[in-house]
C-alpha cells in the first residue's frame, strides 16, 4: 500500500528487506549466522557485543571476523540501487535500521552508505527501534524535513505503522519487484522523472 501528499523532501529506507536481500546462493556459516540472527532486535550494541561474545564463545577476533563476513551474506537490488544517484539530487535519503551499528563500517566498505546516504540510523546505537515513533522522528529532524514530507519504505507491517503513526508517507515492500513499482510510482507522482511510464522497462533496463 502507498499513502502519498505532495511535496517530498526526505526518502527513508529499511536496510534488510528494501535496500538489501539475502543472496539466493549464500551457503551458510554458523558462526556468522548465529551473530546476524541476534541482530534484528539490538537496541545497544554494548550488550548487544557482550551477549553474542559470551553466549557463541567467541573472543574479540573471532567476533569482529563474523561481523566482517555478515555483508558478505547479502545482495543490493539493482533496480533500486541505480535510481540513488537521481534521488540524490532532490531528496535527502537516509537508512533506519533494526540492528548493530558495529556492521556499519563493513557494509559502507561494500557499498559506500556514506556516499549515498545522509544519515543512517541504527537502533543499537540509538538506543531505540522501529516500530518505537522516536526513531522516525529522531531521523526526520537529523534530515531537516518534517515527518509529513517524508517517505518511508519498509517490509514490515508494524514499522509502516510505525511511520504513518508520526505522518510519514509510506510504501510497504511486500517483495522488491512490487515495492520498486510502489516506489517508482509515488516519485513520479511527486514529480520525478524516472524515464519510462511503464516501471517493468525501467526495471529489466537497470538489471
Amino acid at each position: 500500500m502507498t499513502d502519498h501528499n505532495p511535496g517530498l523532501k526526505a526518502i527513508l529506507f529499511d536496510f534488510m528487506g528494501v535496500l538489501l536481500f539475502l543472496r539466493g546462493d549464500y551457503a551458510g556459516d554458523k558462526t556468522v549466522d548465529a551473530v546476524d540472527g541476534m541482530i534484528g532486535g539490538v537496541v545497544d550494541d554494548d550488550a548487544f557485543r557482550k551477549a553474542a561474545q559470551s553466549g557463541l564463545n567467541l573472543d574479540d577476533e573471532a567476533f569482529e571476523k563474523a561481523l566482517s563476513q555478515i555483508p558478505d551474506k547479502y545482495e543490493l537490488y539493482p533496480p533500486l540501487w541505480d535510481l540513488l544517484p537521481a534521488l540524490r539530487k532532490k531528496y535527502k535519503l537516509g537508512i533506519i535500521n533494526n540492528g548493530t551499528r558495529l556492521t556499519y563500517p563493513y557494509f559502507d566498505a561494500k557499498l559506500n552508505l556514506a556516499d549515498k546516504f545522509e544519515v543512517v540510523l541504527s537502533s543499537g546505537a540509538e538506543g531505540v527501534r522501529k516500530p518505537d515513533p522516536e526513531i522516525y522522528l529522531r531521523a526526520a529532524r537529523r534530515l531537516g524535513a518534517e515527518p509529513k514530507r517524508c517517505l518511508f519504505m519498509d517490509d514490515s507491517n508494524a514499522n509502516i505503522e510505525g511511520a504513518r503513526q508520526v505522518g510519514m508517507q509510506t510504501v510497504l515492500w511486500t517483495n522488491r519487484e512490487e515495492g520498486v513499482r510502489r516506489f517508482i510510482d509515488t516519485l513520479r507522482s511527486d514529480g520525478l522523472e524516472t524515464g519510462s511510464p511503464d516501471p517493468p522497462p525501467l526495471i529489466r533496463e537497470s538489471e
